[in-house]
């Protein structure tokens, strides 16, 4: 027998598990979301190269490119913990999946890097 305590706490758990997002979900909001924000890094990293006297270009070129450096990494490490990878061909699709995003982020990066006149290898 079940007291009323515990049919409110699994509706509750049903109900909070309704409210969460699936990983289906969150690969169209994320994908989106960085189109969006990789277009306009692009804008951006072109109107820093074609005004280099900009007071705030320098600072504004190592934010851009640091962003770009720092978040998939911790994006990847989010989606690791809350969405791990299923059983078989579904691993192996993520596997991909991540390899074509990382392959994606260091272009992204070298371009950002060249369009804002940034040296890497500059030693401070």
């Amino acid at each position: 027998m079940t007291n009323h305590t515990d049919q409110g706490d699994e509706h509750r758990k049903d109900e909070h598990r309704k409210r969460e997002w699936s990983h289906g979900d969150v690969i169209p909001v994320v994908f989106w979301g960085s189109a969006v924000l990789a277009v306009l890094s692009l804008i951006g990293a072109g109107l820093l190269h074609e005004f280099p006297n900009w007071c705030y270009r320098e600072p504004t070129a190592y934010l851009l490119v640091g962003l770009w450096v720092a978040i998939p990494p911790l994006w990847f490490l989010y989606e690791y913990v809350h969405f791990p990878p299923a059983e078989g061909t579904d691993d192996e699709r993520m596997r991909h999946l991540h390899d074509l995003c990382r392959n994606i982020w260091i272009a992204l990066v070298a371009i950002l890097t060249a369009m804002t006149g940034i040296d890497p290898f500059a030693g401070g």
